[in-house]
């Protein structure tokens, strides 16, 4: 997603990779929270272990917050007419379309929906492929009614267009030790503070023993600003480029719920 908003240049080209949800949730449920709000780790390190990648598989929720967020992508799927074998596609040269090398693809591979899902085999024989899967319905399993079920009367459009996005980058995933948070925050004519955007990322304890994370460590935070935002943040400037943005990170260093200076200042530009 992040690739897409940049290559063109913001609005109105903004979207949500259902990526954020996810990791916001691992994080949630593994260890991070806001100090002065509700409480939701009330003995220190007693979260499970959804909070990073290499654990996260061994917390009993890991299962049914991943089948929430099949429902959602599946959700997706129906309202974009996107649930026949085939009508997915991959936009090859992104990353993530290109192999780094392993056991089934060599390095420099390109991968697409026909790509087979090594190690995940057909009753008949063969690997299932992107576009086996599509369809749930196709592998014997659906959903009954849920939260995001499609009810016109609670999904509105926004009114307000978005005006602007703010780009938080040159964080890397190497400078901090498990998941973190990209917490920014504007500082407004009156010298109040307030928080504009928060990005869960949800990471390793040691990127470095990871091939794959390594053509991922760069991160990004996309801040969508309506107009009337957009006025308060200027208040009597008449240059956007005046607003005062103030980067933190809470990371597991201070107990998953402090903040602290980054490691690297990062770069906060308007698409």
């Amino acid at each position: 997603m992040a690739e897409w908003i940049i290559e063109n240049h913001g609005k109105p080209h903004y979207g949500v990779a259902l990526e954020e949800p996810h990791n916001a949730i691992h994080l949630a449920l593994g260890g991070f929270y806001e100090k002065g709000n509700y409480n939701a780790d009330p003995i220190l390190g007693a979260n499970g272990d959804m909070g990073e990648n290499e654990t996260a598989a061994f917390d009993p929720i890991f299962y049914l917050h991943h089948a929430f967020i099949d429902y959602t992508f599946w959700q997706w799927q129906l309202r974009h007419d996107k649930t026949a074998n085939g009508s997915l596609t991959v936009e090859a040269g992104k990353k993530g379309t290109i192999s780094l090398g392993d056991p089934t693809f060599p390095k420099g591979t390109a991968l697409g929906t026909n790509s087979p899902l090594d190690p995940f085999k057909k009753p008949g024989g063969g690997f299932y492929n992107s576009n086996d899967v599509t369809d749930i319905n196709e592998l014997g399993y659906s959903y009954g009614p849920g939260s995001l079920d499609n009810d016109p009367a609670r999904f509105e459009p926004p009114t307000e267009p978005i005006a602007n996005i703010a780009r938080v980058h040159n964080v890397s995933r190497a400078d901090y030790a498990g998941s973190f948070v990209i917490r920014t925050h504007v500082e407004l004519p009156g010298g109040e503070k307030v928080e504009v955007g928060r990005e869960a990322v949800l990471s390793r304890w040691n990127v470095a023993a990871c091939r794959n994370c390594q053509d991922h460590l760069d991160e990004n935070s996309f801040i969508a600003i309506d107009d009337k935002t957009m006025e308060v943040l200027k208040g009597n400037a008449d240059d956007k480029e005046k607003i005062k943005f103030h980067v933190q990170i809470q990371s597991r260093e201070f107990s998953g719920d402090k903040l602290q200076e980054p490691v690297k200042e990062p770069i906060v530009e308007f698409l």
